[in-house]
């Protein structure tokens, strides 16, 4: 009992400083709308941020999946001093690394420009080499962030983590703010950001000094297995640029607006990715993964459904200034009207994902990614060429490859030997979505006498919250079953 309060208290904390995490990346993402709207230059930026995930910021996922784990395991097993020098070995060798993985992402680049550009001119892919080497300052930092990061994970030290990004969030906003004359100072912004949390995430940490060294070799394995495996996953990252660059201009842009709106609540349901250090345990694994699908369905359900039913007015409130005009929102609003219906599935993904590497059964990662591959060249051939749907045909090829992924990520968690309950799952569904559904026809009813966006958005949903907190409140006796 002892263990599941300090649990819930620790996701409660979790919760509370990733509403302030995500408060501030909105923040940042209304900046970047009112500076650079939904322009070609942003377009680039996400090109080469595209290229840059795949090879460099990868590696944030890996840590907090290999390293956290083994981190946790070895703290259980052999004490904190053989953690703790792990730990301080990794952060070393983390430096090394995010020099070579930047090498590599500037070497990479020109050959994958035909691919993730097909659509750009000449200038435009000239213009995509010179900004990836302002990326340079971010991705140097970025893997001994994560580095360092993994260590107060794995001791539980979960507020200097949160700290941390709240950190990045503010560190990088002032400086985007002060300076955001041209589309460089962005990736410069960020590279202040992760500057600033890194120093932070130094003194104490025992990664720099006294000199420790432990063997890394079983993390480093598992660090290559997982990163051989994401390049699998890079060739759908590849498939899903190929075809957004394809669709006219802006429409990337507004794609990107609409994945980083879910992917931030998404990391807030998810609880930063805290679930994988009592998953790393091996006692009442399946029962712990089984509570954690069910939760996520009962949270990311209604979110779902109201921002996907309000997207028009969360995105005129969030992005609706300065260069961010009336097409604009007209485009992204009807690009997050579909994609929002994601957040159910990727907060589903993620837990089931990290499963591959606590049990380190890797290879699964591979047919997840490549499934995904070909779940998005199908889906972008329907929908980008085929019905020529611009950015809303991205989204719902987006939608698609979501749904059929996870189908095919919890076969595979099955053969891990982790068994779900997926019946019992699909009925808290059923009711979060019959509770949603009714939710949203009292909040659209709610809001349709008002015209301003600000008051329709309050409006509906103080009616929303109403109803879908009225359905929970009359099931508590079974929720609470969930949660405790």
């Amino acid at each position: 009992m002892l263990i599941k309060g300090r649990f819930i208290t620790i996701a409660a904390s979790a919760i509370g400083v990733s509403a302030l995490s995500q408060t501030l990346g909105f923040l940042r993402q209304l900046l970047v709308a009112a500076f650079f709207g939904i322009s070609r230059e942003l377009d680039i930026f996400l090109v080469v941020f595209a290229v840059a995930n795949m090879i460099v910021f990868t590696f944030g996922v890996i840590f907090d999946s290999v390293v956290v784990a083994r981190l946790v395991q070895l703290r259980e097993k052999s004490g904190d001093e053989a953690a703790c020098a792990l730990a301080s070995t990794v952060f070393r060798l983390s430096c090394l690394l995010g020099v070579a993985a930047s090498l590599a992402m500037l070497a990479v680049l020109p050959l994958l420009t035909p691919i993730v550009a097909t659509g750009f001119n000449p200038a435009e892919r000239s213009e995509l080499l010179r900004l990836a080497w302002y990326f340079l300052p971010w991705t140097l930092l970025f893997v001994p962030y994560y580095a360092a990061a993994a260590r107060h994970k794995g001791k539980r030290s979960f507020t200097r983590v949160f700290a941390a990004e709240i950190v990045i969030g503010g560190v990088s906003i002032l400086c985007l703010a002060l300076w955001h004359g041209a589309i460089e100072s962005l990736p410069l912004a960020y590279a202040a950001g992760y500057a600033a949390a890194l120093v932070s995430l130094l003194p104490g940490a025992g990664l720099i000094w006294p000199f420790r060294r432990q063997s890394p070799r079983q993390v480093l394995r598992n660090i290559g297995e997982l990163f051989l495996a994401n390049q699998a996953g890079s060739l759908a990252n590849l498939t899903d640029r190929h075809f957004q660059s394809l669709i006219p201009a802006g429409g990337i842009a507004a794609v990107g607006y609409s994945t980083q709106l879910v992917n931030g609540l998404s990391a807030l349901l998810v609880f930063r990715e805290i679930f994988v250090v009592p998953l790393s345990e091996t006692e009442r694994r399946a029962e712990k993964l089984e509570r954690l699908v069910i939760g996520l369905v009962l949270l990311a359900t209604p979110v779902a459904a109201f921002t996907a039913f309000f997207a028009h007015e969360v995105v005129q409130i969030l992005y609706g200034h300065g260069r961010f005009d009336a097409a604009a929102i007209d485009l992204t609003s009807r690009v997050l009207g579909i994609y929002a219906w994601t957040l159910l599935t990727s907060s589903l993904i993620t837990p089931l994902l990290r499963m591959f590497q606590i049990v380190d059964r890797i290879g699964f990662t591979y047919i997840a990614f490549l499934s995904s591959t070909a779940f998005l060249a199908g889906f972008g051939y329907l929908f980008v060429i085929a019905l020529g749907l611009g950015a809303p045909g991205v989204a719902w090829m987006l939608l698609g490859n979501s749904i059929l992924g996870l189908g095919v990520i919890a076969y595979l968690v099955a053969r891990c030997g982790i068994a779900i309950g997926w019946w019992r799952v699909s009925g808290y569904f059923i009711f979060a979505a019959a509770a949603s559904g009714l939710a949203a026809l009292a909040a659209l009813a709610s809001a349709s006498p008002i015209e301003a966006p600000g008051l329709r958005l309050l409006a509906g949903g103080a009616a929303f919250a109403a109803v879908v907190g009225g359905a929970y409140f009359a099931a508590r006796g079974r929720l609470r079953r969930i949660i405790f």
